[in-house]
């Protein structure tokens, strides 16, 4: 639940010394064992990427497994790879790039050419499902949005704001929203097929997001939130003195969802969720950016302070943590496995070494740079 957020005894060490291809864990003398290490999920296998910097410059991306080094190549326009973050896309342990230049995107699988297209374009999302690389991208000197499979277009529009590409089961599936007239419509596409979202209680449709084989709606009908599905109607009051920006359905665990209503104070430049879940309602403070992690109990919220110093880690089991000073790009920065959330954290003066942090414990990576993805999948 939510109710309460906002919110190997081996660690993971790297001299950079393996050989490309080593899949070998360090042995004993270079691996420190204390309280102060996570450890490692059972049965599974950690990857992480991430970019290692020379004179303070970003000179190679690199891949790690279990913290061996997989492979590293240099950032380059030659190689068509990119230190930015936004860029790097770790999926089941394989890492796909993207690179725009001169009217081309290229996409790269583990620093190697995979394939190329005729536009510019930001990927937004990526997905690998059953060796098929989906993709959600937005044209850069165009309107719209573009899913592409395997690098070919399966559905585009020229207008309209897509949220995030994701699986629902083995289902592919987004939401996009166009506003024409100054009526907003919402979509829902399933497997490249859309469905224009009609909302259930006749009120103003806010969000729909598809979780289990069911849609959920998010409705507003003033002064009610209302969040909904076959046989599920909830209402929750709203929070005055506050504007409304944008919202999120949240998927849980056992086919449930909540609603992340992200407010504005009219009063000062503070920001705002109001939290939706079961029969309760509450604030939680948003910082410069949240990005939440609810699919395995606890829920877990990351919140990067308003001033950028500190990173708030809350959970629904009423645990959180501040960490200082750390860096923290992006959503696919963090995993769940579990019960346990895996954040990739970067020092922001670059002194010290980046660290998997998970529960309060770090995991040191030792290079300098910073760390851009993570993924924990079965062993090969």
């Amino acid at each position: 639940m939510l109710v309460g957020l906002f919110a190997c005894n081996s660690p993971i060490h790297d001299d950079l010394s393996f050989s490309r291809g080593d899949t070998t864990r360090p042995n004993t003398d270079e691996t420190k064992n204390d309280n102060e290490s996570p450890e490692l999920p059972k049965d599974k296998t950690l990857y992480a990427c991430g970019v290692i910097y020379v004179d303070s410059h970003p000179s190679e991306l690199v891949l790690f497994k279990d913290g061996l080094r997989q492979f590293s190549i240099k950032c380059t326009d030659e190689n068509h790879i990119s230190p930015d973050a936004d860029s790097h896309f770790l999926l089941d342990g394989t890492l796909f790039t993207s690179f725009n230049t001169k009217g081309k995107t290229f996409i790269s699988k583990n620093g190697e050419p995979l394939y190329e297209f005729d536009a510019e374009e930001y990927l937004k999302d990526m997905l690998l499902v059953d060796q098929t690389l989906w993709s959600l991208s937005i044209p850069l000197n165009e309107n719209g949005f573009k899913i592409r499979k395997d690098g070919e277009v399966v559905f585009s529009k020229q207008d309209g704001s897509p949220k995030s590409l994701y699986l629902d089961g083995s289902d592919v599936c987004l939401e996009y929203s166009t506003l024409w007239n100054m009526k907003r419509k919402i979509y829902l596409v399933k497997n490249t097929i859309e469905t224009p979202v009609t909302p259930p209680h006749s009120a103003t449709l806010l969000d729909a997001r598809i979780h289990e084989g069911k849609i959920w709606y998010l409705e507003y009908n003033n002064p009610f939130y209302i969040l909904s599905t076959n046989g599920v109607y909830r209402q929750f009051m709203k929070t005055y003195g506050f504007e409304l920006l944008d919202t999120d359905i949240l998927p849980l665990e056992n086919s449930d969802c909540a609603a992340a209503i992200h407010q504005k104070s009219n009063y000062s430049p503070m920001t705002v969720d109001q939290i939706c879940i079961k029969d309760t309602t509450f604030l939680s403070g948003n910082g410069t950016d949240s990005y939440y992690y609810t699919l395995q109990a606890p829920a877990r919220k990351v919140t990067l302070t308003k001033d950028r110093d500190k990173l708030y880690i809350k959970g629904s089991d009423g645990n959180e943590y501040f960490e200082e000073n750390v860096f923290f790009p992006n959503r696919r920065c963090g995993a769940q496995e579990d019960g346990k959330l895996y954040l990739c954290l970067s020092q922001k003066d670059g002194k010290g070494y980046p660290f998997i942090w998970c529960e309060g414990k770090k995991m040191p990576y030792k290079f300098q740079g910073e760390l851009t993805g993570i993924c924990i999948t079965a062993p090969n």
